[in-house]
């Protein structure tokens, strides 16, 4: 089974009504740590407090990142470094 991840944004429009800024399935990788774990970076930032403009979440960053890894069941433990 491929994993498969939905991020779903929320924010405000100009009204202060809710709205759904994004709404993407993203892209899986493998894992170097072992043959059986698959992820996906869900969310990244380089500093704090995060700027969530439109224009930053398109740019590329290198500073604090929010994975989401996937075990397949049965994997070994053990190989795990």
């Amino acid at each position: 089974m491929t994993l498969q991840v939905r991020r779903i944004v929320t924010g405000h429009d100009a009204n202060g009504k809710a709205v759904v800024a994004s709404d993407e399935r993203l892209t899986t990788v493998s894992r170097r740590i072992g043959a059986n774990i698959t992820g996906c970076e869900i969310w990244s930032t380089d500093r704090m407090p995060v700027d969530d403009s439109p224009e930053a979440d398109a740019a590329q960053r290198a500073g604090f990142v929010k994975r989401y890894n996937y075990r397949k069941p049965g994997s070994d433990n053990a190989s795990t470094p």
